[in-house]
């Protein structure tokens, strides 16, 4: 796929995520569609980890150790995108707040589109692995995460739609 076309499908992607987010009135961050199933939030947090996760592996980080050195302070999104924190029991640094869930999706959507602008063709082709046993070439990658922000997207809106607080 050309790299403008992969980057306009992630515009689209990443600015129905986030639009999806600021359409939510603030009683329905903590809505579930059951109580054993993760609020509305917590979805977004997850949704959030998985892109900052694809991002790391695009980085080149072979280890988990290694994607925690590239920025410590996105260790909450690893472990919301490695499912470590149980429904109801996020830390308090990913809050039921819009303002901050917000911020953060600004700031790990800025951080892939400025990683999909700049992919060379080699990397496009080149080989990552990952911490978990897999192997992606470059579009791969992009592809998957595509595929899981609009995933969680989806999930946003059955929330909202089924959903209660």
């Amino acid at each position: 796929m050309p790299q403008k076309i992969m980057s306009e499908i992630w515009d689209y992607i990443a600015q129905e995520f986030r639009d999806t987010i600021s359409r939510a009135a603030p009683e329905q961050l903590g809505w579930r569609i059951t109580p054993e199933t993760y609020s509305f939030a917590e979805t977004a947090w997850r949704a959030l980890g998985v892109g900052y996760l694809w991002s790391v592996v695009l980085s080149g980080a072979k280890t988990l150790e290694e994607a925690i050195t590239m920025d410590p302070a996105a260790l909450d999104l690893l472990q919301a995108a490695l499912d470590k924190y149980a429904p109801g029991h996020f830390p308090d640094s990913m809050p039921c707040d819009q303002d901050t869930l917000l911020e953060r999706t600004d700031e790990v959507i800025a951080l892939l589109s400025a990683q999909l602008m700049e992919m060379s063709p080699a990397m496009r082709t080149k080989e990552f692995r990952t911490w978990w046993g897999a192997a992606y070439t470059g579009d791969e990658t992009v592809a998957r995460l595509m595929y899981r922000v609009a995933h969680f997207n989806g999930h946003l809106h059955s929330i909202l739609l089924h959903g209660k607080g």
